[in-house]
């Protein structure tokens, strides 16, 4: 199985990582740690090109979510078995779109990734990247939301599935 986890560096990341390591996954799974940079806003980017500081500002978000990255990459590999390859990619593009388009070309079985408790309104509605995946998706998705965020715990780690859409 080919899996993908998707990841944002919020604080859910860590807690969607290890529920992902902690399922009984077959021998022969592997996993991509995906993340997808996506544009400045119009008025950053106006900011920085005036004042000239494009090209540090921007090397050093690529550095901070490269390790971003890589950090995660390492917890699932030192909490999976040894037998499973963890792959790391860290590309640009329009989230959804981008993710979507990985997973086609992957071959990808499934996609897991977060989502955020934020409101009252939120209740109610997945997330754009969420419900993007959840449309557009060539595989099985699965959202899942840290239950520290549902106010029942603090036990790191624990996570609820709010959705899942399996291919059609």
């Amino acid at each position: 199985m080919r899996v993908i986890v998707a990841i944002d560096g919020t604080s859910g990341t860590r807690d969607l990582l290890a529920a992902v390591a902690a399922r009984p996954w077959t021998k022969d799974s592997e996993f991509m740690v995906l993340h997808v940079l996506e544009g400045l806003p119009t008025d950053v980017i106006t900011q920085v090109l005036e004042s000239g500081r494009l090209k540090k500002l921007k090397d050093k978000y690529e550095n901070c979510t490269k390790s971003m990255v890589d950090s995660a990459a390492a917890f699932l590999s030192e909490h999976l078995p040894v037998y499973h390859a963890v792959h790391k990619v860290l590309t640009s593009g329009r989230v959804v779109e981008t993710i979507v388009r990985i997973a086609t070309d992957w071959s990808a079985d499934m996609i897991v990734v977060g989502c955020h408790h934020r409101g009252l309104a939120e209740k109610l509605f997945m997330g754009s990247v969420a419900e993007g995946l959840i449309s557009y998706a060539p595989c099985s998705v699965e959202i899942l939301r840290p239950e520290t965020t549902l106010g029942r715990g603090h036990a790191s780690g624990a996570t609820q599935t709010i959705a899942s859409q399996d291919a059609q």
